[in-house]
Protein backbone atom coordinates (compact mmCIF):
# COMPACT_ATOMS: atom_id res chain seq x y z
CA UNK A 1 0.00 0.00 0.00
CA UNK A 2 1.37 3.39 -1.03
CA UNK A 3 2.03 5.90 1.83
CA UNK A 4 0.15 9.20 1.70
CA UNK A 5 -0.26 12.27 3.89
CA UNK A 6 -2.44 15.32 3.49
CA UNK A 7 -0.95 18.78 3.24
CA UNK A 8 -0.97 21.04 6.29
CA UNK A 9 -1.05 24.72 7.09
CA UNK A 10 0.08 26.36 10.30
CA UNK A 11 0.71 29.84 11.71
CA UNK A 12 3.95 30.37 13.57
CA UNK A 13 5.36 33.76 14.58
CA UNK A 14 2.66 35.51 12.57
CA UNK A 15 3.65 33.69 9.36
CA UNK A 16 1.59 31.20 7.39
CA UNK A 17 3.56 27.99 6.64
CA UNK A 18 2.32 25.33 4.21
CA UNK A 19 3.46 21.71 3.93
CA UNK A 20 2.62 19.89 0.70
CA UNK A 21 0.91 16.47 0.73
CA UNK A 22 2.49 13.35 -0.67
CA UNK A 23 0.99 10.22 -2.14
CA UNK A 24 -2.78 10.51 -2.35
CA UNK A 25 -3.01 13.10 0.40
CA UNK A 26 -5.21 16.20 0.04
CA UNK A 27 -3.87 19.68 -0.29
CA UNK A 28 -4.17 22.06 2.63
CA UNK A 29 -7.14 24.47 2.78
CA UNK A 30 -7.03 27.94 4.29
CA UNK A 31 -9.95 30.20 5.26
CA UNK A 32 -9.95 33.96 5.98
CA UNK A 33 -11.26 34.63 9.52
CA UNK A 34 -12.94 37.68 11.00
CA UNK A 35 -10.76 40.78 10.69
CA UNK A 36 -8.43 39.11 8.17
CA UNK A 37 -7.95 39.73 4.46
CA UNK A 38 -6.35 36.71 2.75
CA UNK A 39 -4.63 36.87 -0.62
CA UNK A 40 -3.40 33.73 -2.38
CA UNK A 41 -1.31 34.33 -5.49
CA UNK A 42 -2.41 37.99 -5.36
CA UNK A 43 -6.13 37.08 -5.47
CA UNK A 44 -8.46 37.99 -2.60
CA UNK A 45 -9.94 34.87 -1.01
CA UNK A 46 -13.60 35.31 -0.14
CA UNK A 47 -14.35 31.84 1.23
CA UNK A 48 -11.47 29.34 1.08
CA UNK A 49 -8.42 28.42 -1.02
CA UNK A 50 -6.28 25.31 -1.67
CA UNK A 51 -2.64 26.14 -0.97
CA UNK A 52 0.76 24.52 -1.47
CA UNK A 53 4.31 25.36 -0.50
CA UNK A 54 4.60 27.29 -3.77
CA UNK A 55 1.49 29.44 -3.07
CA UNK A 56 2.15 33.10 -2.58
CA UNK A 57 0.22 33.86 0.63
CA UNK A 58 -0.31 37.36 1.94
CA UNK A 59 -2.32 38.25 5.03
CA UNK A 60 -3.59 41.71 5.94
CA UNK A 61 -4.86 42.14 9.50
CA UNK A 62 -7.59 44.79 9.80
CA UNK A 63 -7.07 47.03 12.83
CA UNK A 64 -9.93 48.91 14.50
CA UNK A 65 -9.16 52.61 14.35
CA UNK A 66 -10.01 54.91 17.24
CA UNK A 67 -13.04 57.14 16.71
CA UNK A 68 -14.43 60.30 18.22
CA UNK A 69 -17.64 62.17 17.60
CA UNK A 70 -18.84 65.67 18.47
CA UNK A 71 -22.63 66.12 18.23
CA UNK A 72 -24.20 69.53 18.69
CA UNK A 73 -27.86 70.22 19.47
CA UNK A 74 -29.03 73.84 19.30
CA UNK A 75 -32.42 74.53 20.87
CA UNK A 76 -35.19 76.07 18.77
CA UNK A 77 -34.74 79.53 20.32
CA UNK A 78 -30.96 79.39 19.81
CA UNK A 79 -30.52 80.27 23.47
CA UNK A 80 -28.59 77.15 24.42
CA UNK A 81 -26.48 74.42 22.86
CA UNK A 82 -25.80 70.92 24.09
CA UNK A 83 -22.96 68.67 22.99
CA UNK A 84 -22.48 64.92 23.18
CA UNK A 85 -18.88 63.78 22.85
CA UNK A 86 -17.98 60.15 22.28
CA UNK A 87 -14.58 58.47 22.33
CA UNK A 88 -13.91 54.93 21.16
CA UNK A 89 -10.46 53.42 21.48
CA UNK A 90 -9.04 51.43 18.58
CA UNK A 91 -7.26 48.06 18.60
CA UNK A 92 -4.26 46.57 16.85
CA UNK A 93 -4.52 42.88 16.01
CA UNK A 94 -1.96 40.15 15.21
CA UNK A 95 -2.29 36.82 13.52
CA UNK A 96 -2.78 34.05 16.05
CA UNK A 97 -0.31 31.12 16.04
CA UNK A 98 -1.99 27.80 15.28
CA UNK A 99 -0.67 24.22 15.03
CA UNK A 100 -0.54 22.33 11.71
CA UNK A 101 -3.91 21.27 10.31
CA UNK A 102 -5.23 20.25 6.92
CA UNK A 103 -7.92 22.91 7.08
CA UNK A 104 -7.42 26.12 8.99
CA UNK A 105 -9.28 29.37 9.54
CA UNK A 106 -7.01 32.30 10.24
CA UNK A 107 -7.69 34.10 13.53
CA UNK A 108 -6.44 37.29 15.15
CA UNK A 109 -5.93 38.38 18.74
CA UNK A 110 -5.81 41.77 20.49
CA UNK A 111 -2.27 43.01 20.51
CA UNK A 112 -2.44 46.68 21.47
CA UNK A 113 -5.01 49.37 22.38
CA UNK A 114 -5.00 52.44 20.13
CA UNK A 115 -5.92 55.20 22.58
CA UNK A 116 -8.38 57.78 21.22
CA UNK A 117 -6.95 61.25 21.57
CA UNK A 118 -9.52 63.62 23.13
CA UNK A 119 -10.45 66.91 21.56
CA UNK A 120 -8.50 69.93 22.66
CA UNK A 121 -10.42 72.93 23.92
CA UNK A 122 -9.31 74.81 20.79
CA UNK A 123 -10.69 72.07 18.53
CA UNK A 124 -13.96 72.03 20.45
CA UNK A 125 -14.38 75.80 20.19
CA UNK A 126 -13.57 75.64 16.49
CA UNK A 127 -16.28 73.01 15.97
CA UNK A 128 -18.77 75.16 17.87
CA UNK A 129 -17.79 78.17 15.80
CA UNK A 130 -18.34 76.19 12.61
CA UNK A 131 -21.98 75.94 13.70
CA UNK A 132 -22.11 79.65 14.43
CA UNK A 133 -21.91 79.32 18.23
CA UNK A 134 -19.85 82.26 19.40
CA UNK A 135 -21.59 83.66 22.48
CA UNK A 136 -22.11 82.36 26.01
CA UNK A 137 -19.73 79.40 25.78
CA UNK A 138 -19.43 77.67 29.17
CA UNK A 139 -15.75 76.75 29.08
CA UNK A 140 -15.74 74.69 32.28
CA UNK A 141 -18.66 72.57 31.06
CA UNK A 142 -17.03 72.19 27.66
CA UNK A 143 -13.75 71.02 29.23
CA UNK A 144 -15.70 68.56 31.39
CA UNK A 145 -17.54 67.14 28.38
CA UNK A 146 -14.24 66.83 26.47
CA UNK A 147 -12.47 65.05 29.30
CA UNK A 148 -15.30 62.62 30.09
CA UNK A 149 -16.36 61.74 26.55
CA UNK A 150 -19.25 59.61 27.83
CA UNK A 151 -21.81 60.74 25.28
CA UNK A 152 -23.83 62.47 28.01
CA UNK A 153 -25.68 65.56 26.82
CA UNK A 154 -24.03 68.65 28.35
CA UNK A 155 -25.06 72.31 27.99
CA UNK A 156 -21.93 74.14 26.79
CA UNK A 157 -23.36 77.46 25.64
CA UNK A 158 -26.09 79.67 26.99
CA UNK A 159 -27.36 82.88 25.52
CA UNK A 160 -28.75 85.70 27.55
CA UNK A 161 -32.51 85.43 27.53
CA UNK A 162 -34.44 88.61 27.01
CA UNK A 163 -36.12 89.94 30.10
CA UNK A 164 -39.73 90.28 29.10
CA UNK A 165 -41.58 93.32 30.12
CA UNK A 166 -44.27 92.91 32.74
CA UNK A 167 -47.93 93.49 32.01
CA UNK A 168 -49.90 96.10 33.80
CA UNK A 169 -51.33 94.37 36.89
CA UNK A 170 -54.65 94.83 38.58
CA UNK A 171 -54.52 94.32 42.36
CA UNK A 172 -57.80 93.84 44.24
CA UNK A 173 -57.80 95.73 47.54
CA UNK A 174 -60.78 94.08 49.21
CA UNK A 175 -60.75 91.01 51.43
CA UNK A 176 -62.32 88.02 49.68
CA UNK A 177 -64.49 86.22 52.22
CA UNK A 178 -66.94 84.64 49.81
CA UNK A 179 -66.83 81.16 51.35
CA UNK A 180 -69.41 79.49 53.55
CA UNK A 181 -68.53 79.10 57.22
CA UNK A 182 -67.91 75.61 58.62
CA UNK A 183 -69.32 74.79 62.05
CA UNK A 184 -68.04 71.63 63.74
CA UNK A 185 -66.80 70.31 60.42
CA UNK A 186 -70.14 70.90 58.67
CA UNK A 187 -70.99 73.64 56.22
CA UNK A 188 -73.31 76.23 57.71
CA UNK A 189 -75.62 76.87 54.77
CA UNK A 190 -77.15 79.89 56.48
CA UNK A 191 -73.90 81.88 56.79
CA UNK A 192 -74.71 83.91 53.71
CA UNK A 193 -73.62 87.18 55.25
CA UNK A 194 -69.94 86.29 54.71
CA UNK A 195 -69.93 87.30 51.04
CA UNK A 196 -67.21 89.88 50.36
CA UNK A 197 -68.37 93.47 50.29
CA UNK A 198 -67.00 96.99 50.24
CA UNK A 199 -68.18 100.23 51.77
CA UNK A 200 -68.82 103.51 49.99
CA UNK A 201 -65.54 105.34 49.30
CA UNK A 202 -63.41 102.20 49.90
CA UNK A 203 -60.46 101.45 47.58
CA UNK A 204 -61.57 98.46 45.46
CA UNK A 205 -58.67 97.90 43.07
CA UNK A 206 -55.39 99.46 41.97
CA UNK A 207 -53.45 99.31 38.70
CA UNK A 208 -49.69 98.65 38.95
CA UNK A 209 -47.99 99.69 35.68
CA UNK A 210 -45.61 97.15 34.11
CA UNK A 211 -42.13 97.77 32.68
CA UNK A 212 -40.55 97.44 29.22
CA UNK A 213 -38.04 94.66 29.96
CA UNK A 214 -34.73 94.37 28.06
CA UNK A 215 -33.44 92.46 24.98
CA UNK A 216 -31.16 89.41 25.13
CA UNK A 217 -28.54 87.82 22.90
CA UNK A 218 -28.55 84.25 21.56
CA UNK A 219 -25.60 81.85 21.25
CA UNK A 220 -25.13 82.91 17.63
CA UNK A 221 -24.42 86.44 18.81
CA UNK A 222 -27.71 87.84 17.51
CA UNK A 223 -29.92 90.20 19.49
CA UNK A 224 -33.23 88.72 20.68
CA UNK A 225 -36.08 91.10 21.34
CA UNK A 226 -38.01 90.95 24.56
CA UNK A 227 -41.76 90.65 24.74
CA UNK A 228 -43.06 93.98 25.83
CA UNK A 229 -45.60 94.08 28.62
CA UNK A 230 -49.24 94.63 27.77
CA UNK A 231 -50.82 97.93 28.63
CA UNK A 232 -54.39 98.09 29.89
CA UNK A 233 -56.83 100.84 30.65
CA UNK A 234 -58.45 100.54 34.05
CA UNK A 235 -62.19 101.20 33.73
CA UNK A 236 -64.68 102.18 36.40
CA UNK A 237 -67.88 100.23 35.89
CA UNK A 238 -71.16 100.23 37.76
CA UNK A 239 -70.99 101.56 41.30
CA UNK A 240 -67.37 102.78 41.09
CA UNK A 241 -65.26 105.85 40.34
CA UNK A 242 -61.65 106.20 39.13
CA UNK A 243 -58.85 108.45 40.42
CA UNK A 244 -57.44 111.28 38.29
CA UNK A 245 -54.23 109.36 37.52
CA UNK A 246 -56.27 106.39 36.27
CA UNK A 247 -54.65 103.98 38.74
CA UNK A 248 -57.26 103.51 41.49
CA UNK A 249 -60.91 102.48 41.62
CA UNK A 250 -63.13 103.47 44.55
CA UNK A 251 -66.62 102.25 45.48
CA UNK A 252 -69.44 104.75 45.04
CA UNK A 253 -71.80 102.53 46.96
CA UNK A 254 -71.84 99.63 49.36
CA UNK A 255 -71.94 96.25 47.62
CA UNK A 256 -70.20 93.17 46.21
CA UNK A 257 -66.97 93.97 44.28
CA UNK A 258 -66.65 92.29 40.89
CA UNK A 259 -63.67 92.43 38.50
CA UNK A 260 -64.05 91.28 34.91
CA UNK A 261 -60.91 91.90 32.89
CA UNK A 262 -60.05 95.55 33.57
CA UNK A 263 -63.56 96.68 34.36
CA UNK A 264 -64.35 97.01 38.09
CA UNK A 265 -67.94 96.99 39.32
CA UNK A 266 -69.58 97.06 42.72
CA UNK A 267 -72.82 95.06 42.60
CA UNK A 268 -75.34 94.23 45.19
CA UNK A 269 -75.77 90.55 46.01
CA UNK A 270 -78.78 89.34 44.05
CA UNK A 271 -81.12 87.80 46.62
CA UNK A 272 -84.36 86.05 45.64
CA UNK A 273 -86.58 85.49 48.67
CA UNK A 274 -89.05 83.16 46.96
CA UNK A 275 -88.93 80.61 44.12
CA UNK A 276 -87.31 81.01 40.69
CA UNK A 277 -90.24 80.30 38.39
CA UNK A 278 -92.09 81.82 35.46
CA UNK A 279 -92.87 84.84 37.56
CA UNK A 280 -89.16 85.69 38.01
CA UNK A 281 -87.95 84.28 34.69
CA UNK A 282 -84.48 82.85 34.28
CA UNK A 283 -81.87 84.50 36.46
CA UNK A 284 -78.58 85.80 35.10
CA UNK A 285 -76.37 87.91 37.37
CA UNK A 286 -72.73 88.95 37.24
CA UNK A 287 -72.11 88.43 40.97
CA UNK A 288 -73.46 86.11 43.67
CA UNK A 289 -76.99 84.77 43.61
CA UNK A 290 -78.78 83.69 46.81
CA UNK A 291 -82.14 81.92 46.39
CA UNK A 292 -84.14 81.28 49.54
CA UNK A 293 -86.87 79.32 47.75
CA UNK A 294 -86.78 76.65 45.02
CA UNK A 295 -85.82 76.57 41.35
CA UNK A 296 -88.80 75.24 39.46
CA UNK A 297 -88.86 73.02 36.36
CA UNK A 298 -87.39 74.48 33.20
CA UNK A 299 -85.84 77.48 34.96
CA UNK A 300 -82.16 78.48 34.65
CA UNK A 301 -79.87 80.40 36.97
CA UNK A 302 -76.54 81.70 35.70
CA UNK A 303 -74.14 83.59 37.98
CA UNK A 304 -70.69 85.05 37.51
CA UNK A 305 -69.73 83.90 41.00
CA UNK A 306 -71.39 81.72 43.67
CA UNK A 307 -74.92 80.37 43.73
CA UNK A 308 -76.52 79.45 47.08
CA UNK A 309 -79.85 77.65 46.86
CA UNK A 310 -81.61 77.02 50.18
CA UNK A 311 -84.45 75.03 48.62
CA UNK A 312 -84.78 72.39 45.88
CA UNK A 313 -84.12 72.39 42.15
CA UNK A 314 -86.28 70.23 39.90
CA UNK A 315 -85.73 70.01 36.14
CA UNK A 316 -83.66 73.16 36.19
CA UNK A 317 -80.12 74.37 35.55
CA UNK A 318 -77.47 76.24 37.55
CA UNK A 319 -74.29 77.47 35.87
CA UNK A 320 -71.90 79.35 38.14
CA UNK A 321 -68.47 80.85 37.76
CA UNK A 322 -67.82 79.99 41.42
CA UNK A 323 -69.21 77.54 44.00
CA UNK A 324 -72.69 76.04 44.00
CA UNK A 325 -74.42 75.08 47.27
CA UNK A 326 -77.81 73.35 47.24
CA UNK A 327 -79.30 72.93 50.71
CA UNK A 328 -82.02 70.44 49.76
CA UNK A 329 -82.60 68.21 46.73
CA UNK A 330 -81.49 68.18 43.09
CA UNK A 331 -83.91 66.29 40.83
CA UNK A 332 -83.44 65.90 37.06
CA UNK A 333 -81.23 68.98 36.89
CA UNK A 334 -77.85 70.19 35.67
CA UNK A 335 -75.34 71.88 38.01
CA UNK A 336 -72.09 73.35 36.68
CA UNK A 337 -69.68 75.12 39.07
CA UNK A 338 -66.45 76.90 38.14
CA UNK A 339 -67.71 76.54 34.58
CA UNK A 340 -65.07 78.57 32.76
CA UNK A 341 -62.27 76.97 34.79
CA UNK A 342 -63.68 73.47 34.17
CA UNK A 343 -63.76 74.15 30.44
CA UNK A 344 -60.27 75.72 30.39
CA UNK A 345 -58.86 72.77 32.33
CA UNK A 346 -60.26 70.39 29.72
CA UNK A 347 -58.72 72.53 26.97
CA UNK A 348 -55.35 72.48 28.76
CA UNK A 349 -55.47 68.69 29.10
CA UNK A 350 -56.14 68.32 25.35
CA UNK A 351 -53.38 70.80 24.44
CA UNK A 352 -50.86 69.02 26.69
CA UNK A 353 -51.52 65.72 24.93
CA UNK A 354 -51.21 67.41 21.52
CA UNK A 355 -47.94 69.23 22.27
CA UNK A 356 -46.39 66.05 23.73
CA UNK A 357 -47.22 64.24 20.50
CA UNK A 358 -45.90 67.11 18.34
CA UNK A 359 -42.58 66.89 20.20
CA UNK A 360 -42.44 63.14 19.55
CA UNK A 361 -43.24 63.61 15.84
CA UNK A 362 -40.54 66.29 15.63
CA UNK A 363 -37.84 63.99 17.04
CA UNK A 364 -38.99 61.11 14.83
CA UNK A 365 -38.88 63.37 11.74
CA UNK A 366 -35.45 64.68 12.75
CA UNK A 367 -34.12 61.13 13.12
CA UNK A 368 -35.46 60.15 9.69
CA UNK A 369 -33.94 63.28 8.16
CA UNK A 370 -30.55 62.61 9.78
CA UNK A 371 -30.43 59.04 8.44
CA UNK A 372 -30.89 60.39 4.94
CA UNK A 373 -33.10 57.47 3.99
CA UNK A 374 -36.15 59.55 3.09
CA UNK A 375 -34.56 62.91 2.27
CA UNK A 376 -34.46 62.33 -1.47
CA UNK A 377 -37.90 60.70 -1.60
CA UNK A 378 -40.16 62.79 0.62
CA UNK A 379 -40.48 66.45 1.51
CA UNK A 380 -40.76 67.39 5.20
CA UNK A 381 -44.55 67.68 5.08
CA UNK A 382 -44.83 64.23 3.51
CA UNK A 383 -42.59 62.74 6.22
CA UNK A 384 -44.78 64.31 8.94
CA UNK A 385 -47.98 62.98 7.31
CA UNK A 386 -46.40 59.54 7.00
CA UNK A 387 -45.51 59.57 10.70
CA UNK A 388 -49.01 60.69 11.72
CA UNK A 389 -50.68 58.07 9.52
CA UNK A 390 -48.49 55.16 10.64
CA UNK A 391 -47.17 55.88 14.14
CA UNK A 392 -49.00 58.85 15.68
CA UNK A 393 -52.67 58.65 14.56
CA UNK A 394 -53.78 59.48 18.12
CA UNK A 395 -53.06 63.16 17.42
CA UNK A 396 -56.19 63.23 15.26
CA UNK A 397 -58.23 61.96 18.22
CA UNK A 398 -56.77 64.60 20.54
CA UNK A 399 -57.42 67.41 18.04
CA UNK A 400 -60.97 66.13 17.53
CA UNK A 401 -61.55 66.26 21.32
CA UNK A 402 -60.23 69.83 21.41
CA UNK A 403 -62.40 70.82 18.44
CA UNK A 404 -65.52 69.53 20.20
CA UNK A 405 -64.75 71.57 23.34
CA UNK A 406 -64.07 74.74 21.32
CA UNK A 407 -67.19 74.46 19.17
CA UNK A 408 -69.55 73.74 22.07
CA UNK A 409 -68.17 76.70 24.08
CA UNK A 410 -67.18 79.13 21.32
CA UNK A 411 -69.25 81.99 22.72
CA UNK A 412 -67.04 82.20 25.86
CA UNK A 413 -63.61 81.02 24.64
CA UNK A 414 -60.98 83.66 23.92
CA UNK A 415 -59.96 84.34 20.33
CA UNK A 416 -56.32 83.22 20.77
CA UNK A 417 -57.41 79.75 21.87
CA UNK A 418 -59.92 79.51 19.01
CA UNK A 419 -57.25 80.52 16.49
CA UNK A 420 -54.84 77.96 17.95
CA UNK A 421 -57.46 75.25 17.56
CA UNK A 422 -58.05 76.28 13.93
CA UNK A 423 -54.30 76.14 13.24
CA UNK A 424 -53.99 72.61 14.69
CA UNK A 425 -56.95 71.41 12.63
CA UNK A 426 -55.46 73.00 9.49
CA UNK A 427 -51.96 71.54 9.79
CA UNK A 428 -52.41 68.17 11.50
CA UNK A 429 -55.64 66.63 10.21
CA UNK A 430 -56.34 65.20 6.77
CA UNK A 431 -53.82 66.44 4.21
CA UNK A 432 -52.83 69.36 6.45
CA UNK A 433 -49.27 68.13 7.18
CA UNK A 434 -48.46 68.51 3.45
CA UNK A 435 -48.68 72.30 3.99
CA UNK A 436 -45.63 72.14 6.27
CA UNK A 437 -42.43 72.95 4.35
CA UNK A 438 -39.94 72.50 7.22
CA UNK A 439 -40.24 70.10 10.13
CA UNK A 440 -39.00 72.86 12.50
CA UNK A 441 -42.57 74.17 12.23
CA UNK A 442 -43.56 71.35 14.60
CA UNK A 443 -41.32 72.84 17.28
CA UNK A 444 -42.73 76.33 16.66
CA UNK A 445 -46.31 75.08 16.98
CA UNK A 446 -45.41 73.12 20.14
CA UNK A 447 -43.94 76.25 21.75
CA UNK A 448 -47.00 78.26 20.70
CA UNK A 449 -49.26 75.68 22.39
CA UNK A 450 -47.15 75.74 25.58
CA UNK A 451 -47.42 79.55 25.71
CA UNK A 452 -51.21 79.33 25.35
CA UNK A 453 -51.35 76.70 28.10
CA UNK A 454 -49.55 79.19 30.37
CA UNK A 455 -52.11 81.86 29.49
CA UNK A 456 -55.01 79.51 30.21
CA UNK A 457 -53.43 78.34 33.47
CA UNK A 458 -53.03 81.93 34.60
CA UNK A 459 -56.75 82.54 34.00
CA UNK A 460 -57.84 79.67 36.22
CA UNK A 461 -58.98 80.76 39.64
CA UNK A 462 -59.19 78.75 42.81
CA UNK A 463 -61.14 75.54 42.01
CA UNK A 464 -64.89 75.84 42.61
CA UNK A 465 -66.84 73.28 44.61
CA UNK A 466 -70.32 71.81 44.59
CA UNK A 467 -71.98 71.09 47.95
CA UNK A 468 -75.25 69.15 47.82
CA UNK A 469 -77.57 67.14 50.02
CA UNK A 470 -79.24 64.76 47.54
CA UNK A 471 -79.23 64.35 43.75
CA UNK A 472 -81.34 62.15 41.47
CA UNK A 473 -81.21 61.80 37.66
CA UNK A 474 -78.94 64.84 37.53
CA UNK A 475 -75.62 65.99 36.05
CA UNK A 476 -73.03 67.72 38.26
CA UNK A 477 -69.66 69.05 37.05
CA UNK A 478 -67.06 71.36 38.60
CA UNK A 479 -63.42 72.45 38.52
CA UNK A 480 -62.96 71.51 42.18
CA UNK A 481 -64.56 69.04 44.62
CA UNK A 482 -68.06 67.63 44.97
CA UNK A 483 -69.28 67.10 48.54
CA UNK A 484 -72.50 65.21 49.27
CA UNK A 485 -73.55 65.61 52.91
CA UNK A 486 -76.99 64.02 52.85
CA UNK A 487 -78.62 60.85 51.57
CA UNK A 488 -76.49 60.60 48.40
CA UNK A 489 -76.83 60.44 44.60
CA UNK A 490 -79.05 58.16 42.51
CA UNK A 491 -78.64 57.56 38.74
CA UNK A 492 -76.64 60.79 38.42
CA UNK A 493 -73.42 61.73 36.64
CA UNK A 494 -70.76 63.50 38.73
CA UNK A 495 -67.67 64.94 37.00
CA UNK A 496 -64.93 67.00 38.67
CA UNK A 497 -61.23 67.87 38.68
CA UNK A 498 -60.92 67.28 42.41
CA UNK A 499 -62.34 64.82 44.96
CA UNK A 500 -65.85 63.42 45.41
CA UNK A 501 -66.68 62.95 49.10
CA UNK A 502 -69.94 61.55 50.48
CA UNK A 503 -70.05 62.91 54.04
CA UNK A 504 -73.58 61.98 55.05
CA UNK A 505 -74.43 59.05 57.32
CA UNK A 506 -76.12 57.25 54.41
CA UNK A 507 -73.92 58.54 51.56
CA UNK A 508 -75.14 56.27 48.74
CA UNK A 509 -74.03 56.36 45.10
CA UNK A 510 -76.57 54.14 43.36
CA UNK A 511 -76.54 53.93 39.57
CA UNK A 512 -74.92 56.54 37.34
CA UNK A 513 -71.23 57.39 37.46
CA UNK A 514 -68.41 59.44 38.94
CA UNK A 515 -65.48 60.69 36.87
CA UNK A 516 -62.97 62.45 39.15
CA UNK A 517 -59.31 63.37 38.92
CA UNK A 518 -58.87 63.14 42.69
CA UNK A 519 -60.05 60.61 45.28
CA UNK A 520 -63.56 59.25 45.75
CA UNK A 521 -65.04 58.27 49.12
CA UNK A 522 -68.56 56.85 49.34
CA UNK A 523 -70.37 54.98 52.11
CA UNK A 524 -72.30 52.64 49.82
CA UNK A 525 -71.54 52.02 46.16
CA UNK A 526 -74.14 50.45 43.84
CA UNK A 527 -77.16 48.48 45.04
CA UNK A 528 -77.86 44.96 46.33
CA UNK A 529 -79.85 44.40 43.13
CA UNK A 530 -76.78 45.07 40.97
CA UNK A 531 -77.55 48.50 39.52
CA UNK A 532 -74.70 49.39 37.15
CA UNK A 533 -72.59 52.06 38.91
CA UNK A 534 -69.23 53.32 37.66
CA UNK A 535 -66.52 55.19 39.57
CA UNK A 536 -63.37 56.48 37.81
CA UNK A 537 -60.40 58.38 39.29
CA UNK A 538 -56.96 59.53 38.15
CA UNK A 539 -53.97 57.19 38.11
CA UNK A 540 -52.61 58.57 41.40
CA UNK A 541 -55.96 58.53 43.22
CA UNK A 542 -57.93 56.08 45.36
CA UNK A 543 -61.53 54.81 45.45
CA UNK A 544 -62.82 54.02 48.95
CA UNK A 545 -66.22 52.54 49.84
CA UNK A 546 -67.55 51.14 53.11
CA UNK A 547 -69.87 48.85 51.11
CA UNK A 548 -69.73 48.09 47.38
CA UNK A 549 -72.17 45.90 45.47
CA UNK A 550 -72.35 43.62 42.44
CA UNK A 551 -71.87 45.31 39.03
CA UNK A 552 -69.96 48.26 40.48
CA UNK A 553 -67.22 49.20 38.00
CA UNK A 554 -63.98 50.63 39.41
CA UNK A 555 -61.54 52.51 37.17
CA UNK A 556 -58.19 53.92 38.28
CA UNK A 557 -56.23 55.58 35.49
CA UNK A 558 -56.75 53.37 32.41
CA UNK A 559 -57.35 50.10 34.32
CA UNK A 560 -60.76 48.89 35.46
CA UNK A 561 -62.54 45.97 37.09
CA UNK A 562 -66.14 44.97 37.86
CA UNK A 563 -67.24 43.57 41.20
CA UNK A 564 -68.80 40.09 41.01
CA UNK A 565 -70.41 40.36 44.42
CA UNK A 566 -70.95 42.63 47.41
CA UNK A 567 -67.93 43.50 49.59
CA UNK A 568 -67.00 45.69 52.56
CA UNK A 569 -64.07 48.04 53.25
CA UNK A 570 -63.24 48.43 49.57
CA UNK A 571 -60.16 50.35 48.47
CA UNK A 572 -58.96 50.49 44.83
CA UNK A 573 -55.70 52.05 43.63
CA UNK A 574 -52.75 51.48 41.32
CA UNK A 575 -49.56 49.84 42.58
CA UNK A 576 -46.62 49.33 40.25
CA UNK A 577 -48.89 49.63 37.23
CA UNK A 578 -51.48 47.11 38.47
CA UNK A 579 -55.00 47.76 39.74
CA UNK A 580 -55.19 46.66 43.39
CA UNK A 581 -58.50 46.08 45.21
CA UNK A 582 -58.45 45.63 48.95
CA UNK A 583 -61.75 44.33 50.34
CA UNK A 584 -63.34 42.06 52.92
CA UNK A 585 -66.24 39.65 52.54
CA UNK A 586 -69.79 40.88 52.94
CA UNK A 587 -71.69 39.25 55.81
Amino acid sequence: MKDSRSGEVQVRGGKVIVTDPFGDGERAVIFPGKGVKLFVDDSLVEESALVTEDSKIRVEVENKESEKKFDIDIDGNKLSAKVRIFYSDGKKYKLKDKPPKNQMALEVFDDEIIKCEPYTIEEAKSILKSRGIVYGILEEELIKAISEGTGKSVVVAKGQEPVDGTNDALVPKFKNNDHLVEVNGRVDFYSIGKIASVEEGELVAEKVPGDEGKPGINILGAKTNQRRGRKYNLTAGKGTTISEDGLKIYAKTQGRPDIKGWVVNVNEVYEIKNDVDVSTGNIEFVGDVVIKGNIKEGMKVRAGNDVILLGNITGGEIIAGGNVTVKNNIIGSTIKAGYNDFMNTNIIESLEKITKMLDEIFFAAEMLKNTGKLTNIYRDGQIIKLLIDTKYPAINKYISELQEILLSNREIIDMDTMQLGAKLIKYYTGKGPLLISNYDTLKEHSEYIKNQIEVLNSSIKEPSNIMVNYAQNSYLSTSGNIKVNGKGCYTSVLTCKGDVIFEGKIGVLRGGSIDAVGDVYVNELGSPGGAMTTVGVGKDSTITAEIAHLNSVLRVGSLSTKLEGSVRNLKAYLYKGELMTEKSNFY
